[in-house]
């Protein structure tokens, strides 16, 4: 927004408490600094029919609202209890259609949100626009390629049409992101084969995106590094094939059954397992949860 400089030479100024204004605008209460009237939302009981301070203020004060809400405890805890009733498009009674959980949403409505059928269009038309966007592109860039300020290319995301629909991560990030994905595709893939995955990654694993990757990083033995990742494999101790049901693949997704393992090593061990061990890691899995 524009803003005027002071001293207000000429200009008809006048005081209410304490605050300067005139025809042009005022000054907002938080910083002092004098902006135009379309700086600040109207308000039917504000002073002039605006607000006392500017929508920059009004916009930074919310956001700081709801950090403030969504990581306090009882939001956290009601968020780690959360119940996962609905998925991405599911109907729900009143013909709206559900969208996703956002810890920024009502507790009591279990942190959903619900869009009308004529959002919930809009949003797909958008997401299908962007995908033939991304789709048109030529000369493709190719996972892994570096920039000239270091900075590694990932691919192509729908949500950054300023950027070329580009993602471009520091090396750090890029191992992260790649890791992190890797592993969603693969838990997917292993719970798909029993009907799917019902719960979130995180409560499944028992750790964070960033957790895993740091604690699958504290397990490296020497010579393992992300620079050689495709030299290694994320070994299951208990192998999934040693199970036949949902609730038990889930238990072997565990992250104390998790490790990094040499690709040959990992290959040779195959689904090798001793059947009393499986049978006492799925007892004391059962009994946790």
């Amino acid at each position: 927004m524009e803003q005027l400089i002071l001293p207000f030479v000429g200009l008809d100024v006048k005081y209410i408490r304490g605050c300067m204004y005139n025809s042009n605008g005022r000054e907002c209460t938080r910083y002092g600094e004098f902006k135009l009237w379309e700086s600040f939302y109207r308000s039917s009981s504000g002073f002039n029919g605006y607000f006392c301070y500017c929508i920059d203020c009004h916009n930074k004060d919310n956001l700081k609202r709801k950090k403030e809400r969504a990581y306090s405890e009882e939001v956290i805890e009601a968020w780690e209890n959360l119940e996962n009733k609905y998925s991405y498009g599911d109907i729900g009674p009143d013909g709206r259609i559900f969208h996703r959980y956002s810890k920024h949403r009502s507790m009591k409505n279990n942190f959903e949100v619900w869009l009308s059928v004529e959002q919930f269009q809009k949003l797909e038309d958008k997401k299908e626009f962007h995908r033939k966007q991304i789709e048109a592109i030529k000369d493709k860039r190719k996972r892994g390629e570096v920039n000239s300020e270091g900075m590694y290319f990932y691919g192509y995301v729908p949500s950054r049409p300023s950027f070329g629909y580009e993602l471009w991560l520091t090396k750090d990030d890029f191992s992260r992101r790649l890791f992190n994905d890797g592993m969603a595709k693969y838990l997917y893939v292993s719970l798909d084969c029993h009907g799917g995955k019902d719960e979130r990654r995180s409560e499944i694993i028992g750790l964070s995106e960033g957790e895993l990757y740091d604690y699958i990083e504290s397990q490296f033995v020497d010579g393992m590094s992300w620079d050689n990742r495709s030299e290694w494999h994320v070994d299951h101790i208990l192998p999934l094939s040693a199970v036949d049901n949902l609730e038990d693949t889930k238990h072997l997704w565990y992250f104390e059954n998790l490790r990094p393992m040499w690709g040959p090593e990992n290959i040779s061990k195959s689904n090798k397992h001793c059947p009393k061990q499986l049978e006492e890691y799925l007892t004391k899995r059962r009994a946790a949860k």
